[in-house]
This record gives structure tokens, C-alpha cells and sequence, in this order.
């Protein structure tokens, strides 16, 4: 599709732009949900990104795929917490992905805020 075009050229921005096209058509896609949220990760905007994994993650909850993207984009802005529950979530949806999840979330530092 478009949308895969534009990312192998890595013209980001207009995938984006594509997959919301795609959606005004169809919001219940959560394919395309998950492409847009693939593209804002490249874009870096995780606050974006994390909001079309949440679409993507409702339409498709056993997504192990998705489940993961958004807690990578949650451990992006320092949210440990909600990371943990997307692993939690996959322990019976992959096991594998779960255990490579608390790995990553285990490794990433803990971001403490200076008061």
C-alpha cells in the first residue's frame, strides 16, 4: 500500500498523512492503526505513536505486536508503569514477547524528576 511505500522511502510524513487518510474511511482498521503508530515512531512523537497503539490495541486487544510497540512509546516518556501493564497483558498472548518486553523494561533507566 501507500503508506508501506512512503516508509521505504522514509518519507514518514506522508505516511502518516496516508494511514489518517485511510482511517477517515475506515477508523476501525487497527492495522492501519498500528502503521500510523510505526510511523510517528520514526517521526519521534511518542505521545502520537502511543495514542494509535491504544486504537490499535482496543480494535485488536490480542495484538502482541501492538501490546509491545506501546510499551515501547510509554517507556519513551518515562511511563514504567503502563509499559508493565502491556507486559502483563501479553504473559498469555506470547509468552516470548513478554519475557523480551520485561527485558527492555528492565534495562531501561528510571527516569526520576528534579524537583
Amino acid at each position: 500500500n501507500l503508506g508501506n511505500a512512503y516508509d521505504r522511502l522514509g518519507m514518514y510524513k506522508e505516511e502518516v498523512e496516508t494511514y489518517k487518510q485511510a482511517l477517515r474511511i475506515n477508523d476501525s482498521d487497527a492495522d492501519a492503526y498500528f502503521n500510523l503508530g510505526n510511523a510517528y515512531d520514526k517521526l519521534k512523537q511518542p505521545r502520537e505513536a502511543i495514542a494509535a497503539y491504544e486504537r490499535a490495541v482496543a480494535l485488536k486487544p490480542d495484538d502482541a505486536d501492538a501490546r509491545y510497540s506501546l510499551a515501547i512509546q510509554h517507556l519513551k516518556t518515562g511511563d514504567r508503569d503502563a509499559a508493565l501493564a502491556q507486559h502483563e497483558a501479553l504473559k498469555n498472548l506470547n509468552p516470548a514477547t513478554a519475557e523480551n518486553l520485561l527485558k527492555v523494561i528492565n534495562q531501561t533507566p528510571v527516569r526520576t524528576t528534579t524537583q
